[in-house]
C-alpha cells in the first residue's frame, strides 16, 4: 500500500534511495570513474544531478504532511527533531573528513580549519569558492536547512491564503537576483557572486522545488477517494516526462552558454522539472497502485530509503576513497557504500537521531511516528 493512517507513504521513502543513486551516477560519470561508450549516455548521466531536485521536492511534502495541519504545533520539538534528523551524521562525517586530511595531508579532499568551521556551519554554498570544499555535496544541506527554518513562516502566510504558494518562491527569488546584483563585483570569496551560484546552491533560487513539495502535501490532504488507482497514469507519465527534462538539461548545457543559457538551464532544473515532472511521478506513487510504488513499498527500499541519507553523505568523500583502494570498480563501491550506509543508519545514525530526541525532549515517542519522521 502507497499510504497509511499515521500518513505514512512507503513508496516515498524508497524514491529516497532512487534520488541517491541518481546524484551517485552523476558524481561517477563527471569524475570519469566510468567510462561510458557512448557520448549520448554520458551527457544524459551528467545531468543525474536532478537527484537533488527530487530530494528537495520530497523534503517539503514530507514536513508538510507531517506538520501543517496540527493544530498547535510544539515547534521547539519540531527544530529539534530536524537536528537530530540531519546534523549528527552530518558532522560525523565532516569532521572525518577534516581529521582524515589532517592525518594525510596529501589527500585531494578540500579542508582546514577555517573551511571545516564553514561547513559544519552550512555556509559553504553561498560562497563560489568553497562550495566542494569539505565533503563536497553537502552544499545542497544548506537550502534543505533554511527551508527548515523558513517552515513555520511560510506556514503562516500559506494558511491566509494559498496564493502564497507563488508569491513567496518568486519573492524568494527575486531576493537572491538582488543579492547577486549586489555581490557579484565584491571580491569575497566569490559570496553570491554569480545567477548561476545563487540558482544552484541557495535555498532563494531552489526554493521553487520545496514549494512543489507542499503543495503536493496540501493536495493529498484535500484528496476525498480513498481508494488507489491500478492504472499508473501519473506515474509512469511523470517518468517520461523526467526523463524529458533530463534531456533537456543536456541539449541546453551543451548547446546554450552565457547567461542566457544559465536561467534556461535552471528554469528547467529547478522550476519545470518539479512542476511537470516530479510532481506527476509523486502524485502517481501516492495515489496509484503501479509496479513502481510496490518496488519502491517493497522492504528492500525501505531500508535502502532510510539509509540514503548516509550514503548521500559517504559516497564521495574519504570513506568512498577507502572503499576504491579496496577495488576501483564503481559497481563494487555502490554495493559497498550501500551495505556501509545501511550499517551506519542502524548503529549511528538512527540511535543519535533518538538519543537526541529523548535527551532533549525527554517524551515518548512512538515508533511510527519515527518511522514517517525518516522520510
Amino acid at each position: 500500500m502507497n499510504n497509511s493512517n499515521n500518513g505514512y507513504f512507503p513508496a516515498m521513502t524508497g524514491v529516497r534511495a532512487i534520488a541517491a543513486y541518481l546524484v551517485f551516477v552523476y558524481h561517477m560519470t563527471s569524475s570519469n570513474e566510468v567510462s561510458i561508450a557512448y557520448n549520448n549516455l554520458s551527457t544524459f548521466c551528467s545531468q543525474l544531478h536532478i537527484g537533488v531536485t527530487v530530494f528537495y521536492v520530497l523534503s517539503g511534502f514530507v514536513i508538510t504532511n507531517k506538520y501543517y495541519d496540527t493544530q498547535k504545533i510544539n515547534w521547539r520539538k519540531y527544530f529539534i527533531n530536524r537536528f537530530a534528523r540531519i546534523y549528527p551524521m552530518f558532522f560525523g562525517i565532516t569532521t572525518l573528513t577534516y581529521l582524515a586530511k589532517l592525518i594525510y595531508p596529501s589527500l585531494t579532499i578540500n579542508i582546514n580549519l577555517p573551511l571545516y568551521l564553514l561547513n559544519i556551519t552550512f555556509l559553504k554554498s553561498f560562497f563560489a569558492d568553497f562550495i566542494l570544499s569539505g565533503v563536497g555535496q553537502t552544499w545542497s544541506l544548506t537550502p534543505e536547512e533554511m527551508f527548515y527554518f523558513s517552515v513555520p513562516l511560510f506556514y503562516f502566510f500559506i494558511k491566509k491564503s494559498t496564493s502564497y504558494l507563488l508569491v513567496i518562491p518568486v519573492g524568494l527569488l527575486v531576493i537572491g537576483l538582488m543579492l547577486v546584483a549586489i555581490f557579484k563585483n565584491v571580491d569575497f570569496y566569490g559570496f553570491f557572486n554569480s545567477n548561476q551560484l545563487m540558482l544552484q546552491t541557495t535555498f532563494f533560487g531552489r526554493s521553487c522545488e520545496f514549494f512543489v513539495g507542499i503543495f503536493l502535501a496540501l493536495m493529498m490532504r484535500k484528496r476525498k477517494e480513498t481508494n488507489l488507482s491500478n492504472w499508473g497514469v501519473f506515474t509512469y507519465a511523470g517518468m517520461v516526462i523526467i526523463i524529458v527534462h533530463i534531456v533537456a538539461l543536456a541539449i541546453v548545457k551543451t548547446n546554450y552558454h552565457g547567461e542566457s543559457g544559465v536561467f534556461l538551464y535552471h528554469f528547467i532544473c529547478n522550476f519545470s522539472l518539479p512542476v511537470l515532472g516530479i510532481s506527476s511521478f509523486f502524485w502517481g506513487l501516492l495515489t496509484e497502485r503501479s509496479l513502481v510504488s510496490k518496488l519502491l513499498s517493497s522492504g528492500l527500499f525501505q531500508i535502502l530509503g532510510k539509509s540514503s541519507y548516509v550514503f548521500y553523505l559517504i559516497h564521495v568523500g574519504i570513506v568512498a576513497v577507502v572503499l576504491s583502494k579496496i577495488n576501483a570498480s564503481p559497481f563494487f563501491l555502490f554495493i559497498a557504500l550501500n551495505i556501509v550506509s545501511i550499517v551506519l543508519f542502524k548503529l549511528a545514525e538512527e540511535p543519535s537521531a533518538r538519543y537526541i530526541k529523548q535527551k532533549l525532549y525527554p517524551v515518548k515517542i512512538k515508533s511510527t511516528r519515527l518511522e514517517t519522521d525518516k522520510q
